[in-house]
């Protein structure tokens, strides 16, 4: 629209400006009520596209006000976001649909050795009409309904996050391929030149520590597999739950079979109910109930003992 400037180079509509309006200052209306969260100081482009979006088979209209408009809508500054659900009509109406994603429509991502498994269905129905049933449709008074459900869910993602596990030498205690050095905590010990007046630094520390150097003192980074630490380590426990690096190299050498989904809003319910009832020619009463909220939802690119992106509360 004339007068919208989006914002972060046209990728960010949240961030858009109405008119030389300052940032985040619009508002979204639904059914003539607010959308704003006034906690989170959010915008209304936000609120109508992320914290309660409705489905297009329910939106009616779709409007936006950007200067001179009536008092009602005297809380923005810069613009006003208006929708409207659809109301029944005379005749019974209604409709179903899905939206469906998967694996096999999806490129590779580049660098991936392959694609990503991801399966999304989005599905729904609706259904309006005439209410002709007493008190509610009679010479005087006419009521009429409007119902809409959807669901939405998704496992994976088109994009795979790239991990960093330990090599197979690393996991026998063999670190000489990594560049830095490998100290072992049991030689700590506190630096008799330690200058505590002075910056601390890689040549004034308060603490030395010796580089493993594996069984005869001549390997860096190796720890001796005759190490008592080794044996009894837990670390053999944890590489039996963790998978083996599927790419070259120490850094980014993991590629997971399936990427994260949305865990905000990968399994979503939504249902919205609007009623409308005119009595004679000029009083129009009308109420819309808007609902949507998420699942339990739990997800993990490594195992689940070993993985802390996995779960989210209802919402």
């Amino acid at each position: 629209m004339p007068g919208v400037t989006p914002g972060q180079g046209q990728s960010e509509a949240s961030r858009a400006r109405f008119n030389g309006g300052q940032l985040f200052s619009d508002e979204a209306i639904l059914d003539g009520v607010t959308m704003q969260q006034g906690l989170l100081n959010q915008s209304g482009m936000i609120s109508i596209q992320a914290d309660f979006p409705i489905a297009p088979e329910a939106v009616d209209e779709i409007s936006v006000l950007t200067s001179n408009y009536d008092v009602q809508y005297g809380a923005s500054s810069a613009a006003v976001i208006i929708a409207s659900t659809k109301q029944g009509t005379n005749s019974l109406h209604g409709g179903v649909y899905e939206y469906h994603r998967n694996t096999e429509f999806n490129a590779r991502p580049w660098n991936a050795a392959r694609r990503p498994r991801v399966l999304q269905n989005d599905f729904g129905g609706y259904i309006g009409g005439p209410a002709k049933i007493k008190p509610l449709w009679n010479s005087k008074i006419k009521t009429y309904y409007f119902f809409h459900h959807e669901r939405f869910r998704s496992v994976g993602a088109t994009v795979k996050p790239l991990l960093t596990l330990p090599t197979e030498r690393m996991r026998r205690g063999d670190f000489s391929e990594w560049p830095n050095p490998v100290y072992d905590p049991a030689t700590t010990r506190a630096n008799p030149n330690y200058n505590p007046n002075s910056a601390t630094g890689p040549n004034n520390l308060p603490f030395l520590r010796n580089q493993f150097m594996g069984c005869g003192g001549g390997q860096p980074n190796v720890i001796c597999a005759s190490d008592p630490r080794l044996a009894n380590s837990l670390a053999q426990k944890w590489f039996s739950l963790l998978p083996v690096a599927n790419r070259p190299g120490l850094i980014a050498n993991y590629e997971p079979p399936t990427g994260l989904a949305s865990s905000l809003n990968a399994n979503t319910n939504q249902f919205d109910v609007r009623g409308d009832t005119y009595i004679g020619e000029r009083h129009h009463l009308s109420g819309t109930y808007h609902h949507r909220g998420t699942l339990p939802f739990t997800q993990a690119v490594l195992p689940r003992p070993l993985d802390t992106n996995n779960t989210r509360i209802p919402n």
